[in-house]
């Protein structure tokens, strides 16, 4: 049976009212808030071995071409999402993806093109 508590790990800071961050190793694929409620206080001097579960790094998606462009109601406004077909993908699994979103989560991937085309065309219409 898996123990419920894993090492001792300094509290980096408190980020909420009952949320603190902790000082995991960079090895471990789980985030590193915890409600205290998951937390115990270490008692005493004696350092306890163990090491928390690890989980495999789910693969990381990166975008390889836009293949179409529209325009959309989000919150009583317009947005402009993307078709986004990702690398060792198939394009059929391809998504879309709001322009917004998709700029901050891939800031060096170049799409303006793209959308600013499909923008005129759309406006043509």
């Amino acid at each position: 049976m898996a123990s419920k508590y894993h090492g001792q790990y300094l509290d980096l800071e408190r980020t909420g009212i009952v949320a603190y961050r902790l000082d995991l190793p960079s090895s471990v694929a789980i985030q590193s808030v915890f409600h205290v409620s998951q937390l115990k206080k270490h008692i005493g001097n004696k350092v306890v071995e163990s090491s928390p579960p690890q989980f495999p790094k789910a693969p990381t998606l990166q975008p390889q071409v836009v293949l179409n462009c529209r325009m959309v109601e989000r919150s009583n406004k317009v947005a402009t999402q993307v078709l986004i077909h990702w690398k060792n993908q198939s394009p059929s699994d391809a998504t879309w993806e709001f322009v917004e979103e998709f700029n901050f989560r891939f800031p060096q991937f170049s799409h303006e093109d793209k959308v600013e085309s499909k923008k005129r065309e759309l406006s043509r219409v």
